[in-house]
């Protein structure tokens, strides 16, 4: 980031006073933010959190891309939007009421779906995308193009009254693919299920701050983490995530030379049983190790008949793996979380030792 030529005028002097008099940002740290470029890719709840308050704090350059048009059903929880703008462009409303929040950001709308013909063209101008996205498809053209361009792509999602945050293709870290190994593309929307109006600004205003502490170098990142949210409860849980999916620069490239497709990631040594599948192995007495990966805790308060507790904190642990693996050999190896971010992040641990196992949600 050059900052040469990015001054403060007398106004910002006074916008951002209470910025500038902490230690940890101060004229050079507001600067930073002046000189940070932003895409923000989808305009809906979560944008509409995120956007607000990176304009307000400062950022000098932000781009909207979005076609979709303002619904009814959008109001109660994108709040850029007012009952007028029913019918109109999400991105034209979103930059005239950003615009009259902060004019000295300046603003890129793309009208348009973000796809394979456009995506790289529109990325290598930005600094950090942020993934304001609802589809799984779109996360993994995301994910890609951030990892052949080096851009880092802050992730959000939500889904009825819990949400997420991660800080993806940071400084080598894990990417959405090392998260989300795509199962099928088909199943095109992540939230069919409603949510909570509020949840999209909590998680967008999480996404807003990891943004400002990347620009101004302050804070631990949320790099290699999962950050997930349950309102009901008001509780915040952490998971780690490992990076162990290398994704082939070769099909990225140039836009005359893109590839339209996708990569089709297999889980090789895993499936997903249901709990009648479960109940009847049980009845066939098959051969079974049941593993529970929650905390001691959680495992204390609840189980499942014959579960043995070996936590994800203490999963990657070698002794553990060897076990396991021996095990799975021996019989039909199970492991099974009330979380399926748990569950998933322990089936690639297992998977990357060429571990055979079944994952069951309860």
């Amino acid at each position: 980031m050059n900052l040469n030529h990015t001054v403060l005028n007398q106004e910002e002097y006074e916008i951002y006073a209470k910025h500038i008099v902490v230690p940890e940002i101060q004229i050079y740290g507001q600067e930073r933010l002046k000189q940070g470029r932003i895409l923000c890719i989808g305009a809906g709840g979560l944008a509409s959190a995120s956007l607000l308050y990176l304009v307000s704090n400062g950022i000098g350059h932000i781009g909207i891309i979005d076609n979709d048009i303002i619904e009814k059903s959008n109001l109660h929880r994108q709040i850029l939007y007012q009952q007028k703008d029913v019918g109109q462009y999400k991105t034209i409303i979103a930059k005239t009421r950003l615009d009259q929040l902060n004019p000295l950001c300046n603003f890129e709308i793309f009208n348009e779906l973000f796809n394979e013909s456009n995506a790289y063209q529109i990325v290598k101008k930005y600094d950090i995308i942020i993934d304001n996205t609802d589809n799984f498809r779109t996360r993994l053209l995301i994910s890609q193009v951030c990892y052949q361009l080096h851009k880092i792509h802050i992730y959000g999602a939500i889904s009825t009254f819990t949400g997420q945050v991660s800080v993806f293709n940071y400084q080598g870290g894990p990417t959405y693919l090392d998260l989300n190994r795509n199962y099928n593309t088909d199943h095109n929307t992540c939230n069919n299920e409603g949510v909570l109006g509020i949840l999209p600004g909590i998680i967008g205003i999480l996404q807003a701050t990891e943004t400002l502490k990347l620009l101004l170098g302050i804070g631990t990142i949320l790099n290699g983490k999962i950050l997930t949210y349950n309102l009901l409860t008001n509780t915040f849980r952490t998971s780690y995530l490992r990076h162990i999916i290398n994704i082939n620069p070769k099909l990225l490239r140039h836009e005359r030379q893109y590839k339209t497709q996708y990569i089709n990631i297999q889980l090789k040594h895993h499936k997903q049983i249901s709990l009648s599948t479960f109940y009847q192995i049980m009845q066939d007495n098959q051969a079974i190790y049941l593993i529970d990966v929650r905390e001691k805790k959680e495992y204390e308060f609840e189980h499942l008949f014959k579960a043995i507790n070996i936590p994800l904190s203490v999963l990657h642990i070698s002794k553990n793996q060897e076990m396991l693996k021996k095990r799975s050999s021996e019989s039909h190896l199970i492991i099974y979380c009330s979380s399926s971010i748990r569950s998933y992040i322990a089936g690639l641990l297992l998977g990357h030792q060429a571990i055979s196992y079944s994952t069951l949600q309860v």
